[in-house]
């Protein structure tokens, strides 16, 4: 078993961030150059140039194997480290293993404590695969595949629990990815004082490097006693179709007579700003002789003002602006106010 994961993404931190420098110095590496803080466990793809010094980082959390009084080295698969030696750290006297709280919460152990159910006429299989991303602890990961969801929360994971503190607030973790947009999963944690249920929505795989972990996270008190984990899949539950309200919306302005469009995207990590992007552009390609200019944003306020701002500051203005969302439309149009322009008639 492994005594170190990859610690995973947080609020905080990010993968493949720049590296903020605090073990090379400029002035002892006149060549330095910012290297990559890894927090997963996905390839780093850099071009390194020669007769430079880069700094990487990798962002590791002890699991409960971890020992004390005890040197690791790691080394990556394939590889020989500077003159023969590799990266190491050694645990002090005083070092206390990870506390599991869920006991298998990452299912090294299998099923074990995890009740997976089908009621109402629903029907899913339950299957252990291995996976090589250690975002989560450990290597397994548990696919369930829904092939009849019948009514609201009737596929059901069930974990036997753990004994809650009144004084304390729990974070639960976990990864997931869906071989569909939005596949609904609710969390519900059981406890004296009743449910306490989170909903989300799970995305596709969507990243360059097709691995598709997403973490979700959720903060929550609970009173003494004990505490009971319920997960369900795919309940019943109406989301927008991102893609094909995009399109609908880019053959509206068409129709409308448009032909220069800016497209202000969010963040291209999303499903939901990949999939209204793709819609968009799909349709002004199918019509042809249209011209479009995508930005890339946030979901802000703030993102809206500034990019639209910007594009309307050039000569050439185009006939119409699309935002991803009505947070950055709101930041759009009051950029157009302050610029003295009006809507629709300009």
């Amino acid at each position: 078993m492994n005594a170190f994961v990859f610690s995973g993404d947080g609020f905080y931190l990010k993968n493949d961030q720049a590296t903020a420098g605090g073990q090379l110095t400029a002035s002892k590496y006149p060549t330095y150059a910012p290297g990559s803080v890894i927090t997963i466990a996905g390839n780093s793809d850099k071009v390194l140039k020669f007769n430079r010094s880069y700094e990487f980082e990798w962002q590791i959390k002890a699991t409960k194997y971890a020992r004390p009084n005890t040197t690791y080295y790691f080394k990556a698969s394939g590889t020989e480290g500077a003159n023969g030696r590799y990266p190491s750290l050694t645990t002090g006297n005083s070092f206390t293993a990870e506390k599991i709280i869920l006991p298998n919460g990452g299912f090294e152990g299998s099923q074990d404590v995890w009740l997976s159910s089908n009621s109402n006429g629903s029907a899913s299989t339950v299957t252990l695969n291995s996976t090589a991303n250690q975002v989560h602890f450990g290597t397994k990961a548990l696919k369930i595949n829904v092939t009849n969801r019948s009514s609201t929360n009737s596929v059901k994971l069930t974990h036997s629990g753990f004994t809650g503190s009144s004084s304390r607030t729990y974070l639960l973790r976990f990864w997931a990815f869906s071989e569909t947009n939005n596949a609904a999963l609710t969390v519900n944690l059981k406890s004296s004082a009743g449910d306490n249920i989170n909903q989300y929505r799970i995305s596709k795989r969507f990243d360059a490097a097709a691995n598709g972990w997403q973490a979700y996270e959720h903060a929550f008190k609970v009173p003494d006693g004990p505490v009971t984990l319920e997960i369900t899949f795919n309940s019943n539950a109406v989301y927008c179709d991102n893609y094909l309200a995009s399109r609908q919306i880019a053959k509206y302005l068409v129709e409308l007579g448009h032909k220069s469009f800016v497209f202000i995207s969010g963040p291209q990590n999303t499903s939901t700003a990949l999939d209204r992007k793709r819609g968009f552009e799909e349709v002004l390609t199918e019509r042809g002789g249209l011209q479009l200019r995508t930005e890339t944003g946030e979901y802000t306020f703030e993102s809206g003002f500034r990019i639209a701002e910007e594009v309307l500051s050039h000569n050439t203005k185009p006939d119409c602006i699309f935002c991803a969302n009505d947070i950055i439309a709101l930041g759009a149009i009051e950029a157009i106010k302050v610029l003295g322009l009006r809507i629709p008639q300009d």
